[in-house]
């Protein structure tokens, strides 16, 4: 089950006018210059599957003022915010909200929570969105047939080095789920008796560990003259898989000698990696991988390139179906099996909400590329603050001049005294920050495309309005941008020009996937089609949210463009293969 936290500040006097994102909901103040904290909250509880309940689980809500560090509201049940939201002064505020305990360890004890910041401004609406994930690491552990077989006792002690953060999983609780706090690592140690009732122990340590992930620890026995038991580990975050695999030495012990295994599979949505290894000394005759819907009998041959390291090889299966499930094997000509079966499932290939820029709203003065305010929120631009006196919307609706249906326009504009590029993003206008803006990036995206393709119409003006840095750029023709960025942010990435806080996707780190289009070319009146590569930076890490920005002039977050630049765009669509 994946849901989202959403967090609704607002912020409301009738004296100042705002340049945040609005919302039409009745709401009186009890007080000048206060704002009430109204909730909506849904849940992402990514790693674990989530058990049917008569009433949605409770979050409890701490709101602290940043400046002093005091708690200033706090509920324990989220659910009471409805009928009663909580008055604010005007100010900076963190807000948390939590499901469970945070403890050092203890089995079927996942602990969740979001964080986000939040500028309640006196007579305007302020919008957080906050996604409530898994703030601890889940750890499984499983055992195969072959060591069933061949001991009579097994037990793994986990520990995250803490006091008080050890599991043992054993008898009744080896299929029991773990949760450790996140201290970066996590420390094994695996006890085992044989059938002659001679005691083995190993240990290791995994690094790197991280909230959210998910260590499914599964013990085997390997092939071979001799048994080097097999460590499994698979990384989760957010709920998709991500395996990597270790071998560690356990015993000897003669076991069957096979020629191949299949190792982990890393599901897309339309393709696979998948790995395995053969145990032979040389090639074995007829290595291959077969893969096949779960619900299909027949095997498929995989024929396209298998790559080689060592004993390892690995193989990218492609034209597969989303949200699917499916099984995959290695094979030799000798070694054809069905307990060397991994089952996996694709993931899903979902398009962002109004893609195609079809749906319009307008609230007062402000146009918006969705259907509406409430759950159809997604796409937002500087129309807020440039309306701010009159109406001037350097983002509006265009419906002559499309490919299909209806189409964004944008021109950047000189409004009050600041230039203001025409824009349109995934994410929400904040609030006036100076001569600048507070924008939120990004919104709760978890699936995996490899490129953005669409069409757009560019025609650029003479750079006019320059600021530092950009001064050398006047006369000079704007450029217009298109970008993509895929992250693992804990919450949305808040942008300040006033104070010069921008998202740099060479510097974040959270960054998992990023393509840009930079247009410096008038398109003479026409639709040029587009394709954006998305480049991976990790092809295992799942992210959380999405970011697409579309922009008249490149350099409008630091006032500097050609005004008159326009910008159409229209028909965007995700491609997974």
């Amino acid at each position: 089950m994946r849901n989202i936290l959403r967090i609704g500040v607002f912020a409301l006097m009738a004296a100042i006018v705002a340049m945040s994102c609005s919302r039409k909901d009745d709401l009186r103040p009890e007080s000048g210059g206060e704002g009430l904290l109204r909730l909506t909250l849904s849940y992402d509880f990514g790693v674990t599957a989530v058990k049917s309940e008569t009433a949605e689980p409770a979050f409890r809500i701490t709101v602290s003022d940043i400046a002093t560090g005091e708690t200033v509201a706090s509920v324990d049940d989220h659910h009471t915010l409805v009928d009663n939201p909580i008055s604010l002064p005007e100010g900076r505020y963190e807000v948390k909200a939590e499901n469970g305990d945070d403890v050092e360890a203890a089995f079927d004890a996942p602990y969740y929570k979001g964080l986000d910041t939040v500028d309640v401004v006196a007579g305007e609406e302020a919008w957080s969105d906050i996604v409530c994930t898994l703030a601890n690491v889940k750890v499984t552990v499983s055992v195969s047939d072959n060591v069933k077989a061949n001991f009579t006792e097994y037990s793994v002690t986990v520990t995250n080095g803490n006091d008080g953060g050890s599991l043992l999983y054993g008898g009744e609780t080896l299929a029991s789920e773990g949760y450790f706090r996140c201290t970066g690592s996590l420390e094994w140690s695996v006890e085992l008796t044989n059938n002659d009732g001679e005691q083995f122990t190993q240990s290791g340590t995994l690094s790197d560990v991280r909230p959210r992930d998910y260590y499914s620890l599964n013990f085997d026995v390997d092939n071979g003259t001799s048994v080097s038991g097999g460590l499994n580990l698979k990384v989760t975050v957010d709920g998709t898989l991500n395996d990597k695999e270790h071998v560690i030495d356990i015993i000897d012990l003669p076991v069957q000698n096979l020629e191949v295994r299949t190792g982990t599979v890393n599901p897309w949505a339309k393709f696979a990696y998948v790995s395995a290894e053969y145990t032979t000394d040389a090639l074995p005759d007829g290595l291959g991988i077969q893969y096949r819907k779960a619900s299909v009998a027949e095997w498929t041959d995989f024929d396209g390139e298998i790559a080689y390291d060592g004993k390892k090889f690995s193989a990218k299966i492609t034209g597969l179906e989303p949200q699917t499930s499916y099984e995959v094997r290695a094979v030799t000509a000798a070694d054809v099996r069905d307990d060397n079966i991994v089952s996996f499932s694709t993931e899903a290939a979902d398009q962002l909400p109004n893609f195609n820029f079809d749906s319009w709203y307008k609230d007062g003065k402000n146009w918006y590329a969705n259907a509406d305010m409430g759950d159809n929120y997604f796409w937002d631009s500087g129309n807020k603050g440039a309306n701010t006196l009159s109406e001037v919307n350097p983002t509006s609706p265009e419906e002559t001049f499309v490919v299909s249906g209806k189409a964004v326009r944008m021109e950047s504009k000189y409004v009050i005294l600041a230039f203001a590029g025409g824009n349109i993003y995934s994410g929400s206008f904040g609030s006036v920050s100076g001569l600048g803006a507070s924008i939120n990036f990004g919104r709760p995206y978890t699936c995996r495309p490899t490129a953005l393709h669409g069409w757009y119409s560019y025609a650029p003006k003479a750079i006019d309005k320059v600021k530092a840095p950009y001064e050398d750029l006047k006369g000079t023709m704007d450029v217009g941008k298109i970008y993509v960025a895929l992250t693992d942010w804990s919450s949305p990435f808040n942008v300040n020009t006033n104070t010069g806080t921008f998202f740099v996707p060479d510097e974040d780190p959270a960054v998992i996937a990023y393509g840009e289009l930079e247009i410096p070319d008038n398109s003479n009146g026409e639709y040029k089609e587009f394709t954006i590569n998305l480049e991976y930076r990790d092809l295992e890490r799942i992210p959380t949210h999405v970011l697409v920005v579309v922009t008249a002039s490149k350099y409008a977050d630091y006032f500097t463009g050609g005004v008159g630049s326009t910008m159409y765009i229209d028909e965007f669509e995700f491609m997974f293969e």
